[in-house]
């Protein structure tokens, strides 16, 4: 746990000075070890472009930081405007992960996370009528 803490801050203070003013927030979820990184304006740039970034910023870290078998750290970048729109996993991981970083509550949602026995469920409240929402099951 502490490796994967100490990789994802020099990740983060990385990216911080790489993207300066761009860097709009952070957020790490522990249970599913995934950081998440908020850039402005990068919504225009696909997931496989995001994720060599990721890649970019994660060799980068691990030169300076070893990790033991086994443990792993997911880096998953969204634009500024793709965090408000509401989309379930980050509303999942900003209720039962650790923000690091959030000047303008970004993060900040109204759905809650529900305890069932082995199990949690996100609320999401009220969706209205006609709004698609995607259902993975795992």
């Amino acid at each position: 746990m502490e490796e994967i803490l100490h990789l994802a801050d020099k990740i983060l203070s990385d990216i911080m000075s790489w993207y300066g003013k761009t860097f709009k927030g952070a957020l790490i979820d522990l249970e599913g070890s995934t950081l998440i990184i908020v850039l402005k304006d990068v919504s225009g740039i696909s997931f496989t472009s995001r994720g060599e970034i990721s890649w970019f910023f994660m060799r980068r870290a691990l030169k300076e930081v070893e990790l033991n078998e086994g443990c792993h750290l997911e880096i998953i970048i969204f634009s500024d405007k793709e965090v408000k729109y509401g989309i379930p996993y980050l509303s999942y991981a900003s209720k039962v992960g650790k923000v690091i970083y959030d000047p303008e509550g970004l993060f900040s949602s109204s759905a809650k996370v529900i305890d069932e026995g082995s199990m949690k469920i996100l609320d999401i409240a009220e969706i209205k009528k006609g709004e698609v929402v995607e259902i993975e099951q795992q």
